[in-house]
């Protein structure tokens, strides 16, 4: 899918839900006798995602590869330092399991990422492992909490609008291919090409349909929204009923 455009009121929720989250987790993390607390913040802001559903998997993702990566560490390496060779041995060996597991990428970036921070710092920072895994833990649960009580992202309405202008630029289709008959069938016309780009924005409209269809799960006000994205998607696939017997008209009448 495509990089999602947050709005305004999108974007000043974010900051809200960075600010309030980062505050809860680093007292959090301290409360639970973190010695290294900016790392429940950072797990926040990691997993703020544009959806409820990506939050979890970005979350699921962060906590499992920083639990990987450092129980990695811990075992194979209680007496090395960082070096280039123990580096690419021991993420080697992290990461095998994983892959045939057949985890995500995210998840495998998260191991990669923990065994390179830990394998660095667990001999200069005393802790810093079970601190990183604990504390990406409470970041995570925080981020969590706020995308499901703070406005929780809802993509329905944009999806709406984006089907809603559709009709009027498909009843001006239908004018330009009357105006085109009623000249005369001329062979300079541009009607094919302009339903090319009206096909075009069924397609992104689809798109999003499918977008705000991600953001209802696990989404407590979805009962609203479910209605409104059913009623979208009927009409969206009338309109491209239309679009298909508008195209089949101007085939037979070329």
């Amino acid at each position: 899918m495509n990089k999602i455009n947050l709005t305004m009121l999108e974007k000043i929720s974010l900051i809200l839900k960075m600010v309030i989250g980062s505050a809860i987790s680093w007292e959090l993390a301290v409360l639970f006798g973190s010695k290294y607390p900016y790392l429940g913040p950072i797990s926040l802001m990691i997993c703020l995602q544009a959806t409820i559903i990506k939050s979890i998997r970005f979350g699921i993702a962060r906590m499992v590869g920083t639990i990987i990566g450092a129980v990695s560490v811990f075992i194979l390496a209680p007496s090395l330092h960082a070096n280039g060779w123990s580096i690419a041995v021991i993420m080697l060996v992290s990461l095998v399991i994983p892959l045939i597991l057949r985890v995500n990428s995210t998840a495998l970036h998260q191991i990669a990422l923990s065994v390179l921070l830990v394998l660095e710092f667990e001999h200069k920072l005393h802790g810093y492992g079970v601190d990183r895994i604990r504390d990406s833990i409470i970041g995570v649960a925080v981020a969590l909490l706020l995308q499901l009580v703070l406005n929780s992202p809802n993509l329905t309405k944009r999806a709406i609008s984006e089907v809603e202008v559709l009709p009027i630029m498909l009843a001006d289709k239908l004018k330009s291919l009357a105006t085109w008959l009623e000249a005369g069938a001329s062979p300079k016309n541009y009607f094919y090409a302009d339903m090319n780009l009206l096909r075009k924005k069924m397609f992104e409209a689809e798109n999003k349909m499918q977008e705000a269809e991600v953001s209802l799960r696990f989404n407590p006000i979805s009962k609203k929204s479910k209605p409104l994205l059913h009623e979208g998607k009927s009409l969206l696939k009338t309109l491209n009923q239309v679009g298909t017997d508008i195209d089949f008209l101007y085939k037979i009448m070329d």
